[in-house]
């Protein structure tokens, strides 16, 4: 093999050993947070990328009239909430199930309203437990999906208080699930095609290791 094969080989294990791989697209998630808004004028903020931040507000204005509302505000280009798809000129926000695409389905825009007493008004975060939301953001880089998870407190006083428990965001040209927190192929163990130009270039021992590699992907040992 010609000499500037090898430089190249080396180059690239160098590269890898490093840690100066291209970057790959990511999930973001926050941890369990449990943040309780349930005050006559709570609100809280949770930060995104790039100065993006999803807004919760709990608000009280007599013993029986409270309200929940969210909404994701930014810099950004353009931004919006999963919205519930018969009223699609409502603020209303759709409560999603576990394992959804969040891209999927219709999304609106500007000020949403979870939950409001004494009456609902079909809106879908009234109902006391968890409730997931699925949003969009966009920082000038391209489109982002995320989800937040919260729990509801429902008719327990003060009514409509609930808790954001956690939520989760992915890089541009990431997918995301409701309630994914982290994308599978950051797990894999295997060695990628990267990997194993690295290996290679290590000489001998690399040459031996990708070869029991191999054996063991082929016998399943």
């Amino acid at each position: 093999m010609a000499n500037s094969r090898w430089v190249a080989y080396g180059i690239a294990s160098t590269a890898t050993a490093l840690g100066a791989t291209t970057a790959e697209a990511e999930i973001h998630y926050s941890g369990i947070i449990n943040v309780l808004l349930e005050f006559a004028h709570s609100e809280r903020t949770f930060p995104l990328s790039n100065g993006a931040v999803l807004w919760f507000e709990h608000y009280q204005t007599t013993t029986d009239y409270t309200w929940a509302f969210f909404e994701l505000r930014s810099a950004a280009v353009s931004n919006g909430w999963q919205q519930v798809e018969p009223w699609p000129d409502h603020h209303v926000p759709k409560n999603l199930a576990p394992n959804r695409p969040v891209s999927h389905g219709h999304f609106g825009d500007g000020l949403g309203i979870l939950a409001t007493s004494p009456s609902c008004f079909g809106y879908q975060f009234c109902e006391r437990g968890f409730a997931i939301l699925g949003f969009k953001f966009n920082t000038g880089g391209g489109t982002q999906y995320g989800w937040a998870r919260l729990r509801m407190r429902g008719d327990v006083p003060p009514k409509n208080a609930f808790f954001v428990v956690d939520y989760a965001w992915a890089d541009v040209g990431e997918p995301i699930r409701t309630l994914q927190t982290h994308d599978p192929s950051q797990e894999q163990g295997s060695v990628s095609p990267s990997g194993s130009l690295g290996l290679l270039a290590l000489g001998r021992a690399g040459l031996e290791l990708w070869r029991a590699q191999r054996l063991s992907s082929v016998t399943g040992k």
